[in-house]
């Protein structure tokens, strides 16, 4: 029988949310989420909750990275947001985590057989820059 590429892969599962509404991440769940990953095994953690564009590096954000400079081996992969279409401008709409230095961001790009192809953002992605200048999403795929 095949096993696949990761047969011994595990799998983790969290729920944040209340309701439709994400928990804050100054709350117990936010350190109980982030350090069970790792004592689990885990080396990659995804997530697409997320505050909308922040005007500065803020407490999220260093939340995020100070706890990802405690678990180098971890990677935190956000969604860029779904910002891009807003407002009047597409530009300086990706909220954290994915604007965070520590978080790797994806970005959505229009798929290959709809509208312009790959080679565009789709109008809902959130885009950079960030609040400090940085370059965000990190990596753009179909979505």
């Amino acid at each position: 029988p095949k096993e696949g590429i990761a047969p011994s892969a595990k799998i983790h599962f969290f729920d944040i949310g209340l309701g439709s509404a994400v928990n804050d991440p100054r709350e117990a769940w936010f350190s109980s989420f982030h350090d069970s990953h790792p004592r689990k095994g885990a080396k990659i953690a995804s997530g697409s909750w997320g505050f909308g564009y922040r005007t500065s590096y803020d407490w999220v954000c260093r939340l995020y990275d100070e706890l990802l400079i405690d678990y180098p081996d971890v990677l935190f992969v956000s969604s860029a947001g779904n910002s891009g279409n807003k407002f009047s401008s597409p530009y300086n709409t990706v909220g954290a985590p994915a604007s965070c230095k520590n978080v790797f961001a994806v970005g959505a790009t229009n798929n290959v057989d709809f509208g312009s192809g790959l080679s565009y953002v789709v109008d809902f992605s959130s885009r950079g820059p960030t609040a400090d200048g940085r370059t965000k999403p990190d990596i753009m795929a179909p979505g």
